[in-house]
């Protein structure tokens, strides 16, 4: 798992900030999923029912109980597109769905309660009811995702057999692209983080906005962190430091004005190096060139016995330029 899926999936995984997350995302900003009824459940879901047991982790699922009522909403974070992911989010739900009748299914054998026999093939009621499982896909990357968003995008149908299709299970991927979205859906940091993020590390653009809104001045470390390596800004933790102040609360928070600043001299510097590496290479390939051209010059002065004109061509610079336009050698 690379630094950027370990961190984001951290930073999501506070429930508040889920919170925020699903609420843009299912409810375009309405508060109507709350903090205290979401609760924290193993991302690792275990399919029972052959003799090796497979496991799978998510990277983020929560049990939401309202008015006693459970829902389990998972959220997958994709840097870059994922032609497999239909297939893949159907496997998670799957297995989420399998422990659930299997935890029945032991439930009921400790009980003794089971009395039809399809009741005891299936390891559960007619009455009975599975927990919703809902699998959101948050894509962060740049390029439109032009992959699959359903299992029907991606098999084919024979020939002469395309009234099969209406039968195929059609699984449609609960896809977020997450640098289009409206970042005013959300009303923590993740706003803030998903509004900076859509700047695509276009300096001006966060400048602009850092200085209009006093809401992106300062950023919790948490945030900042996320900020800075999903943007690939090449800060060291140690590098924060000078940006870090403590806010009335006794957090720390980083000031992003003071950052980006930094950031663009850092861009700044990085090209005057660059121009001056440029500069030297380019420098020293011309130099080449031109002792090249002198060599051939006084090769040829002296294979036709032109001494005098060699001893001036050394002297004056004028007349060598002369002489090459000459015995065209530029």
């Amino acid at each position: 798992m690379s630094e950027k899926d370990i961190i984001l999936r951290r930073y999501l995984s506070d429930k508040k900030r889920f919170t925020d997350l699903i609420n843009g995302i299912a409810f375009g900003g309405q508060e109507i999923i709350h903090t205290e009824e979401v609760e924290d459940r193993d991302s690792v879901s275990v399919f029972h029912g052959t003799a090796k047991r497979v496991k799978r982790e998510r990277d983020i699922i929560k049990k939401i109980v309202h008015n006693s009522q459970v829902i389990y909403i998972a959220c997958e974070n994709q840097m870059e597109i994922h032609y497999g992911m239909p297939v893949r989010t159907i496997l998670y739900d799957g297995m989420t769905y399998n422990e659930q009748l299997y935890e029945m299914k032991q439930k009921y054998r400790r009980k003794k309660d089971l009395k039809k026999s399809s009741e005891f093939l299936s390891g559960m009621k007619e009455t009975d009811s599975l927990v919703a499982v809902i699998t959101f896909v948050c894509y962060y990357g740049i390029e439109a995702w032009d992959s699959h968003l359903s299992i029907k995008d991606m098999v084919k149908i024979p020939e002469g057999y395309h009234k099969l299709e209406s039968y195929l299970t059609d699984n449609r991927l609960n896809l977020v692209p997450m640098m289009k979205i409206d970042p005013n859906v959300f009303h923590g940091e993740l706003r803030e983080l998903i509004a900076l993020l859509q700047c695509n590390s276009d300096i001006q653009k966060i400048e602009d906005l850092v200085r209009t809104d006093h809401r992106y001045r300062y950023l919790s470390e948490e945030t900042f962190e996320v900020l800075m390596v999903l943007s690939d800004a090449k800060i060291s933790f140690k590098e924060w430091k000078p940006y870090a102040k403590m806010n009335q609360e006794g957090k720390v928070e980083y000031d992003m004005c003071r950052a980006f600043e930094q950031l663009e001299a850092r861009g700044r510097q990085a090209g005057i190096q660059q121009g001056i590496q440029q500069g030297m290479q380019q420098g020293l390939k011309r130099g080449e060139q031109k002792l090249e051209q002198m060599n051939q010059l006084y090769f040829m002065l002296i294979s036709e016995n032109r001494y005098e004109d060699l001893k001036k061509a050394v002297e004056d610079k004028a007349f060598r330029e002369e002489l090459y336009q000459k015995m065209q050698l530029i």
